[in-house]
């Protein structure tokens, strides 16, 4: 097996350097940078099939340097392998998959192959909070800020999650397991309350009271059922996301247990992950609106517009 990998890395050097009617015009470069490139890319093979795995890294970065071929991915990606940092090693086979467009079948069937074996190392980790734009952070690295565009990967151990919004902050330790799919949710005590409006009228006139109080009648019969309906199709859209979620574990399972490469289950399990969020964001969707349409329904919620000599306003009650 390590005689398959070494050959390979060596191959791959002959991939991304020998015929130069393949290369890309963008990533082309003066001959004397592809050819620094190729002998930096030889000697990270022959480091690596020594088994000096972090010297063969920095050479293959290095030749990336040099020559930007998204095939040497492939590359630092075998080099990360050997030194177990998971993580990176997954991120280099999913670029060399996105990137390496003309790389051939070969190499992508490996790579495939080496991206369900880390996936199955690893743990990936969903972050919510109800602050938009909080800012993320897990064991010291920034990631982001909420929403986050996919999950964070991890590896196995104990991890700790930091949350910023606003100058306060939130923390919090997790476990994370080797296969598993988590979700981890921190909540702020909301946001912080507006200024308040200056020359803005205390209460409205009784006139402006009794009028708004006739208008909010109105407003209850005609949207009782909206709020009934927008509720059921959060439910429906939940449960929904719950079926996908499960699936999504089912195929993952499925894909790090089996004996050999299956694409159609792996393509399942990133489909089901897909739908799982695209149905969460709809179910919250569909709650808040229906969270809404109640509070306008209710009889003993009122909001009305005020006005009074040199300012305006808008005066709201309700009662729950």
């Amino acid at each position: 097996m390590c005689n398959l990998v070494h050959s390979t890395v060596f191959a791959l050097v002959l991939m991304v350097f020998g015929p130069l009617a393949n290369l890309q015009p963008a990533l082309a470069q003066s001959q004397d940078g592809r050819s620094a490139a190729r002998t930096l890319a030889q000697e990270g093979a022959q480091l690596y099939e020594g088994g000096d795995f972090q010297a063969a890294l920095q050479k293959f970065k290095q030749a990336y340097e040099q020559y930007p071929s998204p095939k040497l991915f492939f590359n630092i990606g075998q080099a990360l392998r050997g030194l177990s940092r998971n993580v990176e090693a997954l991120d280099a086979f999913e670029r060399f998959l996105a990137e390496a467009k003309d790389a051939s079948l070969d190499y992508k069937e490996q790579a495939t192959t080496h991206l369900a074996e880390l996936i199955g190392k690893l743990a990936r980790v969903a972050v919510d909070c109800n602050r938009p734009g909080a800012a993320v952070t897990i064991d010291g690295d920034q990631l982001g800020t909420i929403p986050l565009a996919k999950p964070v990967i991890v590896e196995p151990g104990g991890h700790q999650l930091t949350l910023v919004s606003e100058g306060e902050t939130k923390s919090s330790h997790f476990e994370a397991a080797a296969g598993q799919s988590m979700t981890l949710a921190l909540s702020f005590e909301g946001a912080k309350p507006p200024h308040e409006a200056v020359g803005m009228s205390s209460t409205p006139k009784p006139q402006e009271l009794a009028q708004t109080q006739t208008d909010q009648a109105r407003l209850t019969r005609g949207h009782a059922w909206y709020w009934i309906a927008a509720g059921a199709v959060g439910l429906a859209s939940f449960g929904t996301a719950v079926f996908f979620s499960v699936r999504t574990s089912t195929m993952s399972d499925r894909v790090s247990n089996a004996s050999s490469w299956n694409s159609s289950d792996y393509s399942a399990g990133q489909q089901a992950q897909t739908l799982q969020w695209v149905f969460y964001g709809i179910g919250a969707g569909a709650t808040a609106t229906g969270v809404l349409l109640y509070l306008l329904s209710s009889r003993s919620t009122i909001v009305a517009p005020v006005a009074s000599q040199g300012s305006v306003g808008i005066f709201a009650r309700g009662a729950f």
